[in-house]
């Protein structure tokens, strides 16, 4: 039986990367893949970052399946307690990774 796979944010950028101060991350839809890994980071004031640089970045440090394929940069939604709002993520971001429309 197929399980998704979690990942965890933690492993793709946390505090290892210099330019980002948060991340989430979450699946989007794909045409022809189903999901794919898409990552929202915030910056550090003045920092940029692409993903090539994540990718490389993260590369050594994780699986190539958990590498992202997307990356977003803006605000993590976080409720009182400080969890990520994945449904917020998801409902913003609601678009296919070549960027069309999912509905």
């Amino acid at each position: 039986m197929w399980r998704p796979s979690i990942i965890r944010p933690n492993s793709i950028c946390s505090s290892s990367h210099p330019a980002v101060t948060d991340c989430a991350v979450f699946a989007l839809r794909h045409p022809d893949y189903g999901e794919t890994v898409t990552v929202l980071v915030s910056l550090h004031a003045g920092a940029s970052l692409t993903l090539e640089e994540l990718r490389t970045h993260c590369r050594p440090l994780i699986a190539d399946y958990k590498i992202p394929r997307r990356l977003i940069v803006g605000d993590v939604p976080r409720n009182a307690s400080g969890k990520i709002l994945k449904y917020q993520l998801r409902q913003a971001y609601q678009t296919y990774a070549d960027g069309t429309s999912c509905e």
